[in-house]
């Protein structure tokens, strides 16, 4: 549920002069010209009126990547019949000042209701995405560049965390339609469990090892780094566009073929990420 994602910086002159970023990872030119020109102000609002409450503290860099991914996600649902649910909010922290175990991570998907600040009586719902402002945000293709060649992502693109965020939300919708709320309350709450996690680990390591380091996780961050890869492979790079359907065949379609059914019984991997997805973690 946690993301390796970094910090953004207000002055767009550093983004302009960076000499480190090698647009391998997705982050090019043209796209860092539109960074620039970024109203945060404006994409806020924009998002606010899609249902997105948000505080994204000034940041240029996560106001336009978490724009993007709405845009993304949207076109997806449109353009192929999905129902990819958008998070219910989205805010810019310094994860020192909040009650999370790890105040050095990237960023996070609220899975579940949790008190936002030690000693506050403000509890935060679920599906909530928080990204960490500790970060240099700034350097985020070079960062997606070393993450994905040191395997602690399944894909290079400079838009996979907030991918890897937003599948979280997405998820955890599907599975209320799927689980009574206890019953999904109970799951959740089992990925936090040491001996549950060491269980995964074990039974499932050396399949979703092959995805990423970051599969290693849980089962939901399995899922989060194998179909932020596939969506990432399902646009153009050019315009950020989905051409295809990430959602086609198996693990994550619906309704599988007898053909599909049988590949699935093929593929370990494959068949566990179903697993994974339809909310069955043991």
């Amino acid at each position: 549920m946690q993301a390796i994602f970094p910090h953004i910086n207000n002055n767009h002159q550093r983004i302009q002069k960076q000499s480190n970023v090698n647009f391998k990872a997705g982050l090019t030119p043209k796209i860092m010209q539109e960074i620039n020109k970024t109203d945060v102000m404006e994409l806020s609002r924009k998002l606010t009126q899609k249902g997105i409450p948000n505080d994204f503290k000034g940041n240029k860099i996560l106001a336009w990547c978490c724009d993007k991914t709405v845009d993304i996600f949207q076109q997806l649902n449109q353009r192929f019949g999905l129902n990819l649910t958008l998070p219910k909010e989205i805010y810019v922290e310094d994860f020192r000042k909040l009650n999370v175990d790890n105040p050095q991570m990237y960023g996070f998907c609220n899975l579940a209701p949790f008190e936002l600040r030690k000693g506050s009586s403000k509890t935060v719902p679920s599906r909530v995405i928080f990204l960490n402002d500790l970060h240099r945000w700034e350097n985020i293709d070079s960062i997606s560049n070393r993450r994905y060649k040191e395997k602690f992502a399944s894909t290079d693109f400079f838009l996979d965390i907030p991918f890897h965020e937003f599948i979280h939300s997405a998820q955890e919708n599907r599975l209320l339609d799927l689980y009574d709320g206890e019953i999904l309350l109970e799951k959740l709450q089992s990925l936090k469990d040491s001996k549950q996690i060491a269980r995964y680990q074990e039974k499932y390591g050396a399949k979703v090892s092959k995805i990423s380091k970051y599969a290693l996780n849980d089962p939901m961050d399995a899922v989060a780094c194998d179909l932020s890869r596939r969506i990432a492979n399902s646009i153009d790079r050019g315009n950020l566009t989905p051409i295809k359907n990430p959602f086609a065949g198996i693990p994550y379609q619906d309704n599988l073929s007898s053909f599909q059914k049988l590949q699935l019984k093929l593929s370990p991997l494959n068949n566990a990420l179903r697993d994974f997805w339809n909310g069955n973690f043991e």
